[in-house]
C-alpha cells in the first residue's frame, strides 16, 4: 500500500513539473514571435517610413494576419494556444497599426503590439504616443505585455 502511494506521489509530481516546462516553452516561444515581429515592423518601416496602418489585426484573423508583414517576415508567427485577442485575457498577438492619428505621431507612425504570457516574468513597457496617450493592456488576468514604437 505504501509502495503505491509513493508512485502516485512520484507520478503526480511529474505531470506538474513536465505542465510547467510546457507553458515555459509556449511562453519563450511567444518572446521569440514577438520580437520577429518586431524585426519584421522595423523593416516594413525602414522602407516605407511607415509601419502598417491596419487599426487592429489579431493573429486568429487568418486573412490580414498573415499578410500583415509580407515580405518581411514569410510566415506570420501565431501563439501556441492562439484562442483570441490578448486584450481580453485570451492567448494570442494583437497588433495596432495607427491609422487614425489616436497616437497623435501621424498615420502609419506608431504601432502597438499585445500578447500574453502565462506566467508573467518581465515587465510591460507600455506605449506613449506622441500625444503622450499611454496604453497599457493588462487583461482580466495581469499577464499582458504591451509594447510599441513610433517614428523617430
Amino acid at each position: 500500500m505504501l509502495v503505491v502511494a509513493l508512485i502516485a506521489l512520484i507520478a503526480a509530481l511529474i505531470i506538474v513539473a513536465l505542465n510547467n516546462a510546457r507553458v515555459k516553452a509556449r511562453d519563450t516561444k511567444r518572446k521569440a514571435d514577438i520580437a520577429q515581429l518586431v524585426k519584421g515592423l522595423d523593416l516594413y518601416y525602414a522602407n516605407n517610413q511607415a509601419y502598417p496602418a491596419t487599426g487592429w489585426v489579431l493573429s486568429t484573423d487568418t486573412t490580414n494576419w498573415p499578410a500583415l508583414l509580407q515580405p518581411y517576415v514569410q510566415t506570420m508567427p501565431k501563439d501556441p494556444i492562439n484562442n483570441g485577442d490578448p486584450r481580453t485575457g485570451n492567448l494570442g498577438y494583437a497588433y495596432f497599426g495607427d491609422n487614425a492619428n489616436t497616437l497623435g505621431c501621424g498615420n502609419g507612425q506608431a504601432y502597438i503590439l499585445v500578447y500574453d504570457l502565462e506566467i508573467l516574468d518581465v515587465s510591460s513597457p507600455g506605449m506613449t504616443g506622441c500625444n503622450g496617450t499611454s496604453t497599457q493592456y493588462t487583461g482580466p488576468a495581469p499577464k499582458s505585455i504591451t509594447l510599441g514604437s513610433r517614428s523617430k
